[in-house]
């Protein structure tokens, strides 16, 4: 008979295994071109500042992503767009000039919890072998792979993680609702079991619209 351990183990494997090929995809890429004008904002929310508006048509470099959130490095810095204003196909570059060739504007996303998500990466600044995870999901320990080898955790609104440094959630632990590109020193590459938890509030749906003209500085 298989020892209950290692069947959670295996099923922690399965989910992380899903999340990784999400993360390869994106990564596999390298690049995405926005399809209208997208803020660059300093966190994964529209509650954040917002860096500059980036023009239809620019590609940037994409260094991880979650369901809803992505973290792209331009020449000068980096920062967070709205994932919908990306477009991850080896497109050519739009011509600003061609109001034809300008795709249309995207519709307000209703993103939700069921959108939300956390990913967890084994380096610092949301960057090397990743996997996600959803409010409601939690893992009492890590497979070896993973255990002990988490540096940065990318977070989207409404969501929060706890981790801890031990298995079944104890030893030292801290709790984040706020991306971490580099996790403090006692947890860094510290990390044995975790989390996720969401709002539950029963508000309506937040409607995100994060294109450049949005005026929601």
């Amino acid at each position: 008979m298989i020892a209950p351990r290692l069947l959670r183990l295996v099923a922690f494997a399965l989910v992380a295994a899903a999340g990784l090929t999400a993360a390869a995809d994106a990564a596999s890429l390298g690049f995405a071109t926005t399809t209208a004008p997208a803020n660059l904002r300093e966190g994964p929310g529209t509650n954040y500042h917002v860096i500059l508006t980036l023009p239809p048509g620019v590609r940037i470099a994409v260094a991880a992503c979650t369901s809803t959130w992505c973290a792209v490095n331009l020449t000068k810095g980096g920062g967070f767009v709205y994932r919908t204003l990306l477009d991850f196909d080896d497109t050519a570059d739009v011509d600003d000039d061609d109001e034809d060739a300008l795709p249309p504007k995207p519709k307000p996303h209703h993103q939700t919890n069921d959108d939300a998500q956390a990913c967890f990466f084994k380096s610092s600044d949301f960057s090397g072998p990743s996997f996600c995870a959803s409010p409601g999901d939690r893992a009492e320990f890590l497979p070896k792979s993973f255990d002990d080898a988490i540096e940065s955790i990318l977070i989207d609104p409404g969501v929060s993680v706890e981790v801890c440094s031990d298995e079944d959630l104890e030893g030292n632990c801290q709790t984040f609702d706020k991306s971490r590109s580099r996790l403090p020193g006692f947890l860094r590459d510290e990390i044995s079991s975790y989390a996720v938890q969401g709002d539950d509030s029963e508000d309506d749906p937040v409607i995100v619209d994060d294109s450049g003209d949005d005026n929601d500085n």
